[in-house]
């Protein structure tokens, strides 16, 4: 894999957006920002260094808390007069090389909200100039139309409410984000570590018992000693003669009553005669 271009640039940049990435570096940002990863007493304990599958892993685990969209916040300028084109969406010239700065894909960088993006540009043609045919070429004729929307900048600015509290995107663009880009560098399916044991589910409530039905049942109840199965006449009055009748079975209703053979006195009721 080859890259054309200053990358040197390139990486410092991560490192200034991405510091899980970088060396830690006892000096502060300072011009040019790049040496501040070029002086003595560079720690690379916790960065991958020449191994790029740890590279791919860091990125592809980072939070939204580890992008640091201002790292230059603070810092002191030449020409502070001008920030207000800072943002400004429209051509980067430097004679024949011409390069798109689409700031309205990294508003938070600017401070501003974030919302889904127009389409990019398509910048093929121009990295495909060849100078072996074109020595003698003004670019400011050939690049024309770049030229003049580069002078009419201040048409192309951001405008948008700033951000005071903290700088996330937002829902419609993580929506937007997730369909139509590419969230992990790595393959899906091997970002999980295999030795870490899988979450479990939650437990689940033990299983209910059915409803019990409205019928009621009567259990029978052992049967009752031989001393209770007879029935034992009580003395009367000799005043007046009574016979003893028998007790009436219950009659069933909604209850099941179970029938118990009960063995009944078969002796005859005693009759009282007065004799007064």
């Amino acid at each position: 894999m080859s890259i054309g271009g200053c990358s040197h640039l390139l990486q410092t940049w991560a490192w200034y957006h991405m510091p899980f990435l970088a060396p830690i570096s006892n000096l502060g940002p300072h011009f040019p920002f790049s040496k501040r990863y070029s002086g003595k007493g560079m720690k690379f304990g916790d960065t991958p260094r020449y191994y790029s599958a740890g590279y791919r892993s860091k990125i592809d685990h980072m939070t939204v808390n580890d992008f640091i969209w201002r790292p230059y916040l603070g810092l002191t300028y030449d020409h502070p007069e001008d920030n207000w084109l800072w943002n400004a969406s429209t051509y980067l010239i430097c004679f024949y090389i011409i390069e798109m700065h689409q700031t309205d894909r990294v508003k938070l960088q600017f401070g501003l909200p974030q919302e889904i993006p127009h389409p990019p540009r398509n910048m093929r043609k121009y990295h495909k100039v060849d100078l072996h045919k074109q020595v003698d070429y003004s670019w400011a004729l050939f690049y024309e139309n770049e030229n003049k929307e580069w002078n009419e900048r201040e048409n192309h600015i951001l405008h948008g409410q700033p951000l005071n509290v903290e700088f996330k995107p937002s829902y419609e663009y993580m929506v937007w984000f997730c369909k139509n880009s590419k969230r992990f560098i790595s393959v899906e399916n091997q970002l999980v570590d295999p030795r870490v044991n899988p979450p479990q589910p939650p437990p689940q409530p033990p299983p209910q018992p059915p409803p019990q039905s409205s019928q009621h049942f009567f259990h029978p109840q052992p049967p009752p000693q031989s001393s209770q199965l007879f029935f034992h006449p009580q003395p009367l009055p000799q005043s007046s003669q009574h016979f003893v009748h028998p007790q009436p079975q219950p009659q069933s209703s909604q209850y099941f009553f179970p029938r118990i053979n009960v063995q009944r006195n078969t002796t005859k009721s005693i009759l009282y005669t007065n004799t007064s």
